[in-house]
């Protein structure tokens, strides 16, 4: 009986083991804001949707302390390469418009350049 018992009891603790390990955490990452006035971002050479980095909501002309605070704006490559990327900017402490936003982040990381 022991030795049924003892078996039963390593073989659950071999179960409870595997499956433990094999679960992933559930636990999602804290949200770090990005810092800058400019903050550009672009996922397998589009506007990620939702973004993942930019998830400020104050819309062009609003006061803000950096990029991350206002609303991201997605900005189109206009050399037929149909790629884009999420861009904001925080001029003076003002969320610039889509075009400012655009033009002010269009070099920071090769976004339209063909892989």
């Amino acid at each position: 009986m022991f030795r049924r018992l003892l078996a039963f009891s390593a073989l659950a603790l071999t179960a409870t083991a595997a499956l433990a390990c094999s679960s992933r955490s559930t636990v999602e990452e804290p949200y770090v804001e990005p810092q800058g006035d400019r903050v550009a971002e672009q996922v397998n050479g589009a506007c990620p949707g939702p973004s993942s980095v930019l998830r400020g909501a104050l819309g062009a002309g609003e006061a803000c302390e950096q990029g991350a605070d206002c609303a991201p704006t997605c900005c189109k490559c206009n050399n037929g390469t149909n790629r884009s990327w999420l861009a904001v900017h925080c001029v003076s402490h003002i969320c610039a418009g889509a075009t400012e936003a655009c033009a002010d982040t269009d070099d920071d990381g090769g976004y339209c350049e063909a892989p």
